[in-house]
């Protein structure tokens, strides 16, 4: 079974990684998130990678750039971090 560090740490690679495809699919760099979206480069990629949190703010500025719903984003992510019995 897996500690709840390590079921988060998947939820954020998790959310990084769909971050990483829209941002791809949409054929722009980071840096051209990062200014569309008024943050900083190595915010995005610290997201990206799972090494950043990503707060609500980052998301809420993210979201039109990439064309998403915060909602979309992570949904599924309880059943990442959530540990089995726990209600």
């Amino acid at each position: 079974m897996l500690d709840g560090a390590c079921m988060t740490k998947r939820a954020l690679v998790t959310i990084g990684d769909r971050l990483r495809a829209k941002r791809l699919a949409l054929r722009k760099s980071q840096y051209e998130v990062a200014v569309e979206a008024g943050l900083r480069p190595e915010v995005i990629s610290r997201l990206e990678t799972g090494k950043s949190n990503a707060s609500l703010a980052s998301l809420h500025k993210l979201a039109p750039v990439l064309g998403f719903s915060i909602d979309e984003l992570v949904k599924d992510q309880t059943a990442v971090t959530k540990p089995k019995g726990k209600k």
